[in-house]
């Protein structure tokens, strides 16, 4: 088994640190005052991660761990592969969960229930730890494809997955975790890296992954305009049903690309009140209106700027026919979405 060159000091402190600040996150997230589905999910991740690279410092560092606590931190190991996925699955559609979830922790409860008894010798090495690497394999290749399949596509699914900095927080948390995950396949089953290049690994990135959240708190705030909207009761079928046809009214269309778009017109070509498509708006895409219309508007101008039969046009005209009324919104808007100018887009995509 391959050890980790750097000194005993720097890999120790890596991988304590992270350690306490993964349970700091993971503190943080479960004991919240308004708490939600994804958050304890990513609470009982970081949870997870944490006995596991914990369990990795101890086998190294000390003498003799008692069997029971080894078997704790592959438990640990073989929960946070569902976790990430129902995760990511829960972060991108912004669905509860159902009790059809539990069944991706079947091996998890058969581990917990031989904690007692499963020893390194008789199970671990005898082809259960091989096992338990291919199972975080698949799910961390399931989450990738997940995240994949979110950002090419742009439907009911994925709708709420918009939001530029949403994006880069699951692919930063699925990308760390996926490393960590792994790092363990790659040094018992390849012989190609270090033992402890989890652990150190989630050292480092535990801090970047906190450093995000903190300066993007609205990433945790999935029940945003809750208490605006109390008085509206709607089914979770209602909600879904007024959501695909505002979706379809957006594409089919376009009535963003009207300088005087309103939500009034909106829901009068729904036919629903205006408090409803408001509702429906804040709580499925995650957007107030104007955010909502200029996302579409940007979505637009993309595609302009990119075709080679527009390069003639000003991007003060592309702006107008997009619906914008001046190309200092326009511009405002733009890197909002897009992150980059519109000449700066134009000229580099």
């Amino acid at each position: 088994m391959k050890t980790l060159r750097i000194s005993k000091e720097v890999e120790l402190l890596l991988g304590v640190v992270g350690a306490a600040q993964g349970i700091f996150l993971s503190v943080y997230m479960l004991m919240r005052r308004h708490k939600n589905y994804k958050n304890v999910l990513l609470g009982f991740l970081f949870v997870t991660l944490t006995l596991r690279i914990l369990k990795s410092l101890l086998w190294v560092y000390l003498d003799a761990i008692p069997d029971w606590l080894i078997n704790l931190g592959f438990i640990a190991h073989s929960a946070s592969g569902p976790l990430l996925f129902l995760y990511s699955y829960s972060f991108i559609s912004n669905c509860k969960g159902s009790l059809k979830s539990v069944w991706h922790f079947l091996p998890s409860a058969l581990l917990l229930a031989g904690m007692f008894s499963l020893t390194l010798q008789n199970f671990w090495y005898a082809g259960g730890y091989a096992l338990l690497l291919f199972q975080q394999l698949a799910y961390g290749l399931a989450s990738i494809g997940l995240l994949i399949y979110a950002l090419n596509r742009k439907n009911s699914f994925t709708a709420a997955f918009t939001d530029k900095k949403n994006r880069w927080w699951l692919l930063l948390l699925v990308g760390c975790a996926f490393v960590i995950q792994t790092a363990y396949f790659t040094n018992y089953i390849l012989g190609l890296t270090p033992y402890l290049l989890g652990p150190v690994a989630y050292g480092i990135f535990i801090y970047f992954i906190s450093f995000f959240g903190w300066n993007n708190p609205q990433i945790f705030h999935s029940d945003k305009g809750k208490k605006k909207y109390r008085n509206i009761h709607l089914s979770r079928l209602e909600v879904q049903q007024y959501k695909e046809r505002i979706l379809n009214l957006m594409t089919q269309k376009k009535p963003y690309l009207a300088n005087n778009c309103s939500i009034g017109e909106i829901a009068d070509n729904m036919e629903l009140p205006v408090y409803v498509v408001s509702h429906v708006i804040n709580k499925e895409f995650y957007k107030n209106f104007p955010d909502f219309i200029n996302y579409y508007r940007i979505q637009e101008a993309q595609s302009l700027l990119k075709k080679k039969e527009f390069t003639h046009l000003k991007i003060a005209s592309i702006a107008h026919d997009c619906g914008f009324n001046s190309l200092s919104s326009f511009n405002k808007a733009f890197k909002k979405v897009a992150g980059v100018t519109p000449s700066f887009y134009r000229d580099n995509e």
